[in-house]
């Protein structure tokens, strides 16, 4: 069964047990979040691609080479590969913010790249667990299959090309939720979003596994990173913010 399939079922059962509604679900998620071009120019070249309703982060590593930040949940990886022509760059890895369906769904379109990833999230994108959020609950393992083939670390960085990624570890939208700062960009996944008004939120609570250690991940964060070293903040559902990591403290649960 195919995972917007699933996804479908799986709302529905939430209406059928007696929740709100499926359209008091989704609005209680998504309203008021800054909505994503389907392009946006970030620092030093990089690029943040619409894939449907997540982004994909395309970072250039030198000699026409790019990493990426997530696939997208497009199986043919339609706008990123487009994307990826337009600015003559081939990927040579992908960076996984997380292992949900919607951010490894291209990866396979991206054979021989390495993928790479928190040990914490290694199961989840590859099918073999069911998320620990609501809605993980309802819907069960993903029919996506994506194998993780290095496993990176908190404070680790990770060098392709010309290009030096920190890893920080982020647990709490999923286990193995990472950010990844490069270029004076922070890739924050899921983990957080800013809503239209400007102000930083934590993760959506129903693709959830833990709020509260969310929020306290995103809280140590803001200590971790000098707010000369964050030009922009990405997030995979919403617009970019300029705003530094000290955002990231007011977030609250």
């Amino acid at each position: 069964m195919g995972t917007l399939k699933k996804l479908g079922i799986g709302l529905s059962l939430v209406v059928g047990a007696g929740a709100a509604g499926l359209g008091a679900v989704m609005w209680s998620t998504f309203h008021g979040i800054a909505p994503m071009p389907p392009r946006t120019e970030l620092p030093d070249g990089a690029l943040l691609i619409q894939d449907g309703f997540v982004g994909v982060g395309i970072v250039p590593v030198g000699e026409s080479k790019a990493v990426l930040i997530d696939c997208g949940s497009d199986a043919a990886a339609v706008n990123v590969k487009a994307a990826l022509d337009q600015a003559h760059l081939t990927p040579i890895a992908a960076l996984l913010t997380h292992g949900h369906p919607d951010h490894v769904g291209g990866c396979n379109a991206f054979p021989g790249i390495e993928i790479a990833g928190m040990p914490g999230d290694v199961a989840l994108a590859a099918g073999q667990v069911a998320s620990g959020s609501p809605i993980g609950s309802i819907m069960g393992k993903s029919s996506t299959v994506v194998h993780v083939t290095r496993q990176v670390k908190d404070g680790e960085v990770v060098e392709y090309g010309t290009a030096r990624f920190r890893v920080f570890a982020v647990p709490g939208h999923t286990q193995g939720s990472a950010a990844y700062l490069v270029n004076g960009v922070l890739f924050l996944g899921d983990s957080a979003a800013q809503r239209e008004d400007g102000a930083i939120i934590r993760a959506p609570w129903i693709f959830s596994d833990d709020l509260d250690r969310n929020v306290g991940a995103l809280h140590q964060l803001a200590t971790r990173i000098a707010p000369s070293e964050v030009r922009v903040m990405v997030f995979a559902h919403s617009a970019v913010s300029d705003k530094g990591p000290a955002a990231l403290a007011a977030v609250t649960r």
